[in-house]
């Protein structure tokens, strides 16, 4: 899930679990352009603020719960 949500908000680099050498190159690409690793996190930012701020995520469960009790 973790990485859906990733992929959807384009806000990181994916790299398989428990792959050193993965691991190693994500970081030596955002060490050589610290603007795309900002970008990243903004993109990431604006995905949560858009989607998972309380407010936000209290609106959805009210539409839920009301969705799922109003009769048929």
């Amino acid at each position: 899930e973790i990485r859906r949500m990733l992929q959807e908000a384009d806000a990181a680099r994916i790299i398989d679990p428990e792959d050193a050498e993965q691991l190693a190159q994500a970081v030596l690409e955002l060490r050589a352009d610290p603007e795309a690793a900002r970008e990243r996190a903004r993109k990431g930012r604006k995905w949560v603020e858009a989607g998972y701020v309380r407010d936000e995520l209290a609106r959805r469960m009210l539409r839920f719960i009301t969705r799922s009790v109003e009769p048929a």
